[in-house]
C-alpha cells in the first residue's frame, strides 16, 4: 500500500513482512494506490524508522531486507531518525510523508486519531486479500485481531507476531578483541578456532592479572523495540 500522493495517506508497519504484504498487489509486482487517485511510478516504497545505526549497521545494509528487496521487486528507500518518539507526531504534519511507518512506537489512541483524519490507512482489506498467513493467523487468534483493531473497528497497524524469539532475529556473535590480541590470537573463523580461543580465554589469563582467574560462559542478548511497538 502506497499513501495517496494528494491525500497524504500513510499507514503504520511493524512486521518486516509487511512489505511484501502491502507492496506486492500487481500481478506483475507493480504498486498500487490505494485510493486509486494515481498509480505509483516505480516500484519504490520509503519506510521511516527509529535509527539505531550505533548498533547496527544501517537497514539498507543488512541482508534481510536486501533479500526481501529481492523476492518482492520492490526498492525501500529508508528514513532512519533518532528519538523519533519525540519527532513522530510532528512528521505527520510536513508534506513529504513515508509511505510507511516501521517499527514507530504508535499508542492505540495515536492510531485511531490519525486514521479518522485519514492520514493512516486501514489495512484489514488488504490484509484479506493480499496476506493470507497473517489472515489465517488473525481468524485464529481472536485476542490478536482485537489488540490490533481500533475502536472505530479498523486494523491501522499490523501486529508483532514473534512465536520463536531467537530464531527471528538477525544473530551477532562477539568476542573480547582485547583479549584476543593479549593472546596474540585472531578473530576465530571457524569452531575450531572459537574453542581453542575459548579455552585460552580460561587457561591464558588474557587480561593480564597474574592470575587465571577467568571463567567460561556464554549469554545471549536480545534487545527489543518495545511492549507495544507499531
Amino acid at each position: 500500500m502506497f499513501r495517496a500522493k494528494k491525500g497524504k495517506v500513510v499507514m503504520s508497519l511493524l512486521l518486516a513482512s509487511a512489505l511484501l504484504v502491502t507492496a506486492c498487489g500487481g500481478k506483475s509486482g507493480e504498486a498500487q494506490d490505494p485510493k486509486g487517485n494515481e498509480s505509483a511510478d516505480t516500484n519504490e516504497i520509503s519506510l521511516l524508522r527509529p535509527s539505531w545505526n550505533n548498533l547496527r549497521p544501517a537497514s539498507s545494509e543488512l541482508w534481510m531486507w536486501q533479500e526481501y528487496e529481492k523476492k518482492s521487486g520492490i526498492k525501500v528507500n529508508w528514513e532512519e531518525l533518532t528519538d523519533i518518539g519525540e519527532k513522530k507526531n510532528i512528521i505527520l504534519t510536513r508534506g513529504d510523508l513515508p509511505d510507511a511507518f516501521y517499527q514507530v512506537d504508535w499508542s492505540n489512541g495515536e492510531l485511531l486519531k490519525y486514521g479518522q483524519q485519514g492520514l493512516f490507512l486501514p489495512l484489514e482489506d488488504l490484509i484479506k486479500e493480499h496476506a493470507p498467513n497473517l489472515q489465517k493467523y488473525l481468524e485464529e487468534n481472536e485476542d490478536v485481531r482485537k489488540g490490533v483493531t481500533s475502536a472505530d473497528g479498523h486494523i491501522y497497524a499490523t501486529p508483532y507476531i514473534d512465536p520463536y524469539p531467537e530464531g527471528n532475529r538477525t544473530i551477532r556473535l562477539w568476542i573480547n578483541k582485547k583479549w584476543l590480541d593479549n593472546l596474540g590470537m585472531e578473530v576465530p573463523r571457524t569452531t575450531a578456532e572459537l574453542e581453542e580461543a575459548l579455552m585460552a580465554f580460561v587457561t591464558k589469563d588474557p587480561n593480564g592479572n597474574g592470575v587465571n582467574d577467568e571463567q567460561a560462559g556464554i549469554c545471549q542478548v536480545v534487545q527489543l523495540a518495545g511492549p507495544s511497538s507499531r
